[in-house]
């Protein structure tokens, strides 16, 4: 009987293979795992047939088949893949070889190739090139696969496994910027525009195996286990292979599709029917992704169940083996239809709000403009009456007053209404604070004294925005108390980029009401945030002097300086 040489990626299969040959009489004197070994067997020894898996670690298949031709070795050659692509059927023909067969082929087949290749005649399944006639598409893939170099195989196959660029190199005896370079010819060459496609372009033509249903191999008791794991979690979940096909799910997994347990496996991510053709693809490629860059995937659609239309969060977790390679995907089904629900029902609602809200801003807006025309026209028949009448001069203090806050009123309706922006910048806030004070003495009347700090006082704020605060603090003052105003303001330091600019207003008066000073000053203390700033009133109870605090940002320059010493 024959010497064979069985050359094969796979331990199981090889194991299998092995035993089924020397059932039959023939010699295995030794099964190897990758393509260096292979040659290194050939040149010792003299077989009389080579089983050959093409999808070999370190030296490919092809790689063996370029150096028999180059020995002249009249050695029949049985190719082994992982399924009947037509890309490598043809390769392997190419090549030199005298038989193709799939891994996935029971012994019987094994053995019936064996024999008709050790009779001096080919193996090529007619069934093979059937199911090849029956692709279109892949045979347009397959005459670019046909492009490709043994070396570029080589790192497709090792790409679509999972194993990234530096181990690649290493395996391969290759530096990583080489291997880089191959990848990213496979790129150009296949048409290819991320890790998901090639994987699922590695999967579709045998290039690698596509992790499906019983191709993944548990430890002893580690499927058993990961079971009952799977069947403690609250929700529907299924352990996927690389490919997606269904490996193991819990009873709610299968409760919500309608199926035993049994009839889920094999089920492929978001099938047909489930979700859209369109939608189908998208979800599958999310996957592949996922699995191609060994990471999580979170994943909302609606999907249609036996039960209705749902929608749901899908998310998965790499699952790996001892050594780290990903496996597949532990799948878990989330029903967000009620938070969706919710969440439509909150964002119409939002919606109506904004609309009422900007309804009742544009009829505020229009009615403050019509007043304020109305107190233009009471301010002008004012100054005419105080000709004749000295007395009616008093009243032009309160309708200047409230023609400010309603220009005050207007300018933050603008700005709700995003009119108008604010436009923080470097402020000098003594000169700002002074020039405030100068116009309301001059409009007012008033007799102003200010008290300023002697070093820099500087701060990001809107400079507008700043004097029509202090304006209508200042207004309210003089309207309520004497027109004589004493102003002392001051900086204090916080640390971290921060002061606080106080200022305090005293007249000769005893103060002011608090209620009605905490009232008036309602109109400020909105206005105040606007500026950048946090505003604060603090004082007495019943009746207080005018405090005002700003908590500012210090601005880039100039600097403020350094806080005074203790000495000074």
């Amino acid at each position: 009987m024959a010497n064979i040489l069985l050359a094969c990626i796979e331990p199981l299969f090889s194991a299998g293979a092995s035993s089924a040959l020397k059932d039959q009489a023939h010699e295995v004197p030794t099964c190897v795992f990758n393509g260096a070994a292979a040659i290194a067997a050939l040149r010792s020894t003299a077989p009389d047939l080579l089983v050959l898996d093409f999808m070999l670690p370190d030296t490919n298949g092809t790689e063996v088949l370029q150096w028999l031709r180059q020995s002249r070795r009249n050695l029949p050659v049985l190719v082994l893949g992982n399924d009947y692509q037509p890309h490598f059927i043809d390769l392997a023909r190419q090549y030199g070889a005298a038989g193709y067969l799939s891994r996935s082929e029971p012994p019987e087949q094994l053995l019936l190739a064996v024999r008709t290749l050790l009779s001096g005649r080919t193996f090529f399944p007619r069934h093979a090139f059937e199911d090849v006639s029956r692709r279109p598409g892949d045979r347009q893939e397959s005459r670019l696969l046909a492009t490709l170099s043994p070396r570029e195989l080589t790192v497709m196959k090792q790409l679509a496994q999972g194993n990234p660029i530096k181990s690649i190199a290493a395996t391969m005896k290759l530096s990583p910027s080489a291997v880089s370079t191959y990848k990213t010819r496979l790129f150009q060459k296949l048409d290819l525009h991320s890790n998901a496609d090639l994987l699922a372009f590695a999967w579709r033509h045998g290039v690698a195996p596509a992790a499906g249903l019983g191709k993944m191999h548990f430890a002893s008791g580690q499927g058993s286990r990961l079971q009952e794991f799977i069947e403690m979690l609250p929700f529907p979940t299924a352990l996927r292979a690389r490919d997606g096909a269904l490996l193991l799910c819990n009873q709610g997994f299968a409760d919500l599709h309608g199926l035993s347990r049994q009839a889920c496996l094999g089920m492929e991510i978001a099938p047909n029917g489930i979700v859209g053709e369109q939608l189908t693809e998208q979800v599958r490629r999310g996957y592949l992704k996922a699995v191609a860059d060994a990471r999580s995937f979170v994943s909302d659609f609606v999907a249609h169940f036996p039960q209705g239309p749902r929608t749901v969060r899908v998310w998965g977790v790499p699952h790996r083996d001892e050594s780290g390679q990903v496996l597949g995907m532990l799948c878990a089904i989330v029903d967000v239809s009620d938070f969706d629900s919710e969440v439509a029902q909150l964002t119409q609602a939002q919606q109506r709000m904004l609309s009422l809200r900007q309804l009742r801003t544009h009829f505020f807006i229009a009615e403050c403009k019509r007043f304020e025309e109305q107190l233009s026209i009471l301010e002008e028949q004012l100054a005419d009456l105080a000709k004749s009448t000295p007395e009616a001069a008093s009243l032009r203090n309160p309708v200047g007053m409230l023609k400010r806050h309603t220009e005050l009123l207007l300018e933050l309706a603008e700005l709700d209404q995003g009119n108008r922006v604010p436009l923080p910048e470097t402020c000098d806030l003594s000169a700002l604070t002074n020039q405030a004070l100068e116009t309301f003495a001059r409009r007012y009347a008033a007799s102003v004294t200010l008290s300023l700090p002697q070093t820099a006082t500087c701060a990001w704020m809107d400079a507008e925005l700043y004097g029509e605060l202090l304006a209508t603090a200042l207004a309210f003052v003089s309207a309520e108390s004497s027109a004589n105003l004493h102003v002392e303001a001051r900086q204090e330091y916080r640390g971290h980029g921060e002061s606080v600019w106080r200022i305090d207003v005293n007249t000769p008066d005893a103060g002011l009401p608090f209620d009605r000073f905490d009232a008036h000053l309602g109109l400020a203390r909105r206005l105040a945030p606007l500026i950048r700033a946090s505003l604060t009133f603090s004082g007495l109870p019943l009746r207080l002097p005018c405090v005002i605090e700003l908590q500012l940002l210090s601005g880039p320059e100039p600097p403020f300086g350094p806080p005074p010493s203790p000495s000074t």
